[in-house]
């Protein structure tokens, strides 16, 4: 199983009851897949607890189970991985194809984030945002339930959670006031990047849209609504 490309991975799994329990054991165990062409993971109305995958190279189409999908929210993918948000907002780390799952740190350690849940006026359970990390001053609580909506723009990773050997960075993009910080596996908190403080080299007060992972000189680029760049590395320092 483990020397197929993804559409005849699928077509093994469903020629019969052993092939099968082939196949299961294959996305049970995690087991990586070999160098191929991408395919597109996509969801539609029709399909309530799969997703629809299609191979570019064949022009083949197939369904995959996925109820686990239930209620998550994407907000990023690469390498095969999709980075989502469950119900609470709390993201993790999923291959839609082995069924590989990793957590990352919960939302309440975003930096202005309160630690803990509070209720909002309508008593639905919620968080409070810091408009300025550190002060006094609360924007309106956000019900837990839309927190992935309002709080998080991007996540970009640095390579495959399954491959050197740990060392998967994710890069969030996220509110209040377009908030930059990255995790790496094992970790239990968001590190926040200060911006415009001469170190880091980003200015503070731009407002970054979107990112991408360059794995030839281990940084990540920035991208801001103007359409300029900024960068940081995304390496073994604790401080990018």
């Amino acid at each position: 199983m483990g020397e197929l490309d993804i559409p005849n991975l699928i077509r093994a799994g469903a020629v019969c009851a052993p092939w099968h329990s082939a196949y299961a054991t294959f996305r049970r165990l995690r087991l990586p897949s070999p160098r191929q062409p991408p395919c597109l993971l996509y969801s539609c109305d029709a399909l309530e607890s799969a997703a629809a995958l299609y191979c570019p190279s064949t022009g083949a189409n197939f369904q995959i189970p996925l109820p686990q999908l239930r209620g998550l929210s994407p907000i990023g993918s690469a390498h095969g991985w999709l980075v989502v948000a469950d119900e609470v907002g709390n993201l993790h780390l999923m291959n839609p194809l082995t069924g590989g799952r990793v957590a990352l740190p919960p939302i309440t350690t975003l930096r202005g984030v309160e630690e803990g849940t509070t209720f909002d006026e309508d008593d639905n359970l919620a968080y409070n945002f810091h408009q300025t990390p550190g002060d006094s001053t609360l924007l309106a609580p956000i019900p837990v339930s839309e927190a992935a909506d309002c709080t998080y723009d991007r996540a970009i990773l640095s390579c495959a959670p399954s491959s050197a050997g740990g060392r998967c960075v994710v890069l969030l993009l996220h509110a209040p006031n377009c908030g930059l910080s990255y995790a790496r596996l094992g970790d239990d908190r968001w590190t926040w990047i200060q911006t415009g403080d001469g170190v880091t080299g980003l200015r503070q007060g731009n407002f970054y849209c979107n990112a991408a992972y360059n794995d030839k000189d281990g940084l990540f680029y920035l991208y801001i609504r103007v359409g300029s760049e900024r960068t940081f590395t995304g390496g073994e320092d604790d401080n990018p």
